[in-house]
């Protein structure tokens, strides 16, 4: 599960473009302290465990990885009990930090609890030596987890001066001779909250705030955080850009193939940047943060997650994400671009995404696409679903012929019930529903008959158990204005979504897609949403499946089963099949790893069975008659074989 921040990776062509650059003056830093960090439990002590097996041991080293990144960079010297999952007793932890001594130790925890719904975060000191320092710094980082977290603190056991502060008599609080704190980020044990320390960005936004904890306490200064972050695929380059953040002197842009895992960043001084080395039917996900200096470097809270994939024709599909809201419960990973963008890739729909706020700056148009996608997760009245600036865009942009789809929980709460005329006429007229009531009490939907779902059944959304977050009060709908119900929650008379066709198409759904908590199922409630809304030309074929390698004599024959369908399954007449081929294992099929266009479904490499030993790794895509490209090229057809023709 481990996955280190700060490798750089192999980028290819970067270009940075220099403007908006904001360059801060001078900062305060860690630089010169010694910061003791320590990762609890280990190896033969798994510490908590989550209710489908996490292991506190884990994430406690995966977070103070993170932790340790962040202090370095800033100037400090971080010492760590453990880095790798190795048993370490509790007398040769403190120990060791005071041996050399470090001038602050942080140890690092995750909790549990019998009851299953328990999740707060917590950070102990020990009531003896160096309680006041210990309290200031427990201070500082208590609150940052808690306004990056949202799941509360208790007062128990904690100095009325000093909420979420607690004073126990713990080994690693008690035994260190310097300021010491013992954080407890969150319970482990809560099922939601187990769902989402999965998450290595979750856990990475955990480590910052014990990073950003430690800054306060010493005065340190880090950038804000940058704002209206867009990710789009240009050109066959992926372009990331968005504004400036305060305090920030440059960016670190993050990025991954899942939306969890960031492997890959790079430093850039502007404010957009441009990756040439993504070939068409690639799928990236990107996160920004400002820093302010080179070495040492401070480092900002990062933006949300957005992505795109990569296409060698225009993109149809923008994704829009409009959660902002930090729930009281926690819930936010900032990711769920991930869920809406993984279906579109899986389906072969090439995507850009961007923040709901650039949208609203008129920065980005939503008339350049077939679909826009508005991901709106639980906003309620608490986070405006959709400003009067956001009604006017997406208004203008379905006038004009558009195809939207949009889902979240208390849209309808918002706009219709609690909203002003406006608000009602946008979401009657626009999103053709009408609000019925706050919540159906069920988790699970299932298609209308004669709608774009029939035949679906018992789709689950998630709840306190299951999935990202829980979806309390999905919206209770009917239909308005010539649209049709098309789901209904399971035993229940009330519905869960439209479809309207007319000037323009709108499929609005009453419950967050992200939260469906089967991929299967979000990949073939996405299809057919896409089928409704999509121009039938623009359909992809369905990826190619069943790749066959066979080594004779003088050649290595490739077999592929025939793609008879689209991605929504239609029929579909193909052109022909694109091979690709590299010694790498890892390669991303492109135009340079093109060594044939067939029009069968086998292929025979001569060239290959040439070289004795020589791994080769191959992809194969198909291409229709519009000259769609099949999706994820790069993931069918791989494999590894070592060529021998024998004697």
């Amino acid at each position: 599960m481990i996955r280190k921040r700060g490798f750089i990776w192999r980028i290819g062509g970067v270009a940075a473009f220099l403007f908006g650059l904001t360059v801060s003056g001078t900062w305060a830093s860690l630089s010169g302290l010694k910061i003791g960090i320590d990762p609890g439990h280990g190896g033969s002590d798994p510490g908590a465990v989550g209710p489908t097996g996490l292991t506190e041991k884990e994430i406690n080293l995966e977070t103070s990885l993170f932790l340790r990144d962040y202090v370095e960079a800033d100037g400090a010297t971080a010492y760590l009990t453990r880095t790798t999952d190795v048993t370490v007793s509790l007398s040769d932890r403190s120990s060791y930090f005071n041996s050399i001594p470090v001038d602050r130790a942080i140890s690092v925890h995750h909790n549990a609890s019998s009851n299953r719904s328990a999740n707060y975060t917590g950070v102990h000191v020990y009531t003896g030596h160096g309680w006041e320092t210990s309290g200031d710094l427990a201070y500082d980082v208590v609150h940052h987890l808690e306004d990056h977290m949202h799941i509360g603190f208790v007062w128990s056991n904690c100095n009325p001066y000093r909420e979420g502060v607690h004073e126990d008599n713990f080994h690693m609080v008690r035994e260190t001779n310097m300021p010491a704190i013992l954080t407890e980020n969150s319970f482990v044990s809560n099922w939601a909250e187990e769902y989402r320390l999965n998450d290595s960005n979750y856990l990475y936004q955990n480590a910052w705030a014990v990073y950003a904890g430690t800054c306060d306490h010493y005065s340190s200064t880090y950038p804000g955080s940058p704002s209206n972050l867009r990710v789009i695929a240009s050109s066959g380059d992926l372009v990331v850009s968005w504004s400036a953040a305060s305090g920030a002197s440059g960016y670190r842009v993050y990025r991954s193939e899942d939306g969890e895992h960031f492997d890959a960043d790079t430093l850039v001084t502007g404010t957009s940047v441009a990756f040439t080395d993504i070939a068409p039917g690639i799928l990236h996900y990107c996160q920004v943060a400002g820093v302010n200096g080179t070495s040492p470097r401070s480092e900002g809270y990062p933006t949300e997650v957005l992505g795109a994939m990569t296409s060698d024709s225009d993109t149809q599909v923008l994704v829009v994400n409009g959660v902002d809201r930090q729930r009281e419960d926690g819930g936010n990973t900032r990711n769920f671009i991930a869920q809406h963008g993984g279906s579109l890739a899986n389906l072969g729909y090439a995507f850009d995404s961007a923040s709901n706020e650039i949208v609203a700056s008129g920065s980005v148009s939503l008339a350049s696409y077939d679909v826009v996608d508005w991901m709106l997760g639980e906003e309620s009245t608490v986070d405006e679903t959709f400003s009067s600036t956001e009604q006017s865009r997406v208004q203008t942009f379905l006038n004009g012929g558009g195809n939207l789809f949009v889902s979240g929980a208390e849209i309808g709460w918002d706009l219709d019930y609690k909203g002003s005329s406006s608000d009602r006429a946008f979401y009657n007229n626009y999103l053709k529903a009408d609000y019925v009531a706050d919540d159906a009490n069920v988790y699970a939907i299932s298609g209308l008959g004669g709608t774009i779902f029939a035949g679906l059944s018992a789709i689950a959304y998630s709840d306190s158990v299951s999935g990202p977050y829980d979806v309390e009060y999905p919206d209770c709908i009917n239909s308005y204005g010539g649209s049709s119900l098309n789901l209904g929650y399971d035993g229940t008379g009330y519905k869960a979504g439209v479809e309207y066709q007319g000037s323009f198409k709108v499929v609005n759904l009453g419950f967050p897609f992200e939260a469906i908590t089967s991929a299967s199922q979000r990949d073939t409630l996405m299809a057919r949403v896409m089928t409704f809304l999509m121009p039938a030309d623009n359909i992809p074929p369905a990826p190619v499946t069943d790749v066959r390698a066979f080594v004779s004599v003088n050649d290595l024959a490739l077999y592929w089963s025939a793609v008879t369908s689209d991605t929504t399954g239609s029929e579909e007449t193909l052109s022909y099949y694109i091979v690709y081929r590299s010694e790498d294992p890892n390669f991303y099929p492109s135009p340079g790893d093109s060594i044939a266009g067939v029009v069968d479904t086998a292929f025979l490499d001569g060239w290959a069975a040439g070289t004795v030993g020589t791994n080769y790794f191959y992809a194969v895509c198909a291409v229709d008659d519009a000259g769609n490209k099949s999706g994820n090229s790069l993931r069918t057809g791989e494999f590894d074989r070592s060529l021998d023709p024998g004697p």
